[in-house]
């Protein structure tokens, strides 16, 4: 049975179930036997606990979504529905991971860089002076988001090469 604090709805492995449609989208039947189509999952601490506190909501945009609940632990669920949500989530929080900095440079207001990632080579532009562009996520960890939205992750700064921590002090001071 659910759980309520606050207006909070935490949901227990009882209390929903997910599962793919023919079209592969991520669905839940819900204990009372209510379906949705199109779930949505998100993190609610994304990078200091990505498998805790998982939002489930439903909803065509922004406006029109709805939380069903929140899901604790993923570890409490039965491993087909731990990796439904992995899956889901994965998708969401597609990430590049940069291993090398191979250069960045000024120009007009934006910083190019190009850049060795755990997916392959990436070259790509970010606004110069938008710190919410490279945001700094502790323990050394930036999170880069470039002009189209996409994301990249540098772990570590102090686990790159001396040029490619050179490179990124140059331009990124914050």
């Amino acid at each position: 049975m659910s759980e309520r604090y606050e207006g909070i709805r935490y949901l227990g492995p009882g209390d929903i179930r997910f599962f793919q449609n023919n079209l592969r989208q991520l669905c839940a039947r819900m204990s009372d036997g209510t379906e949705h189509t199109d779930v949505l999952v998100y993190c609610t601490r994304p990078i200091s606990d990505p498998d805790r506190y998982i939002s489930i909501r439903v909803g065509a945009t922004a406006t029109e979504q709805r939380e069903l609940g929140l899901i604790r632990n993923l570890d409490a669920l039965a491993p087909d529905q731990r990796r439904l949500l992995k899956e889901a989530l994965a998708r969401r929080y597609f990430i590049h991971i940069i291993t090398e900095i191979r250069s960045l440079r000024e120009e007009f207001g934006y910083l190019y860089w190009d850049c060795a990632t755990d997916k392959g080579p990436r070259q790509f532009p970010t606004a110069r002076w938008d710190q919410s562009k490279c945001v700094h996520a502790g323990n050394g960890c930036h999170i880069i988001t470039d002009v189209d939205g996409n994301r990249y992750e540098i772990p570590d700064i102090e686990k790159l090469d001396d040029d490619s921590r050179a490179r990124f002090r140059r331009f990124i001071y914050w």
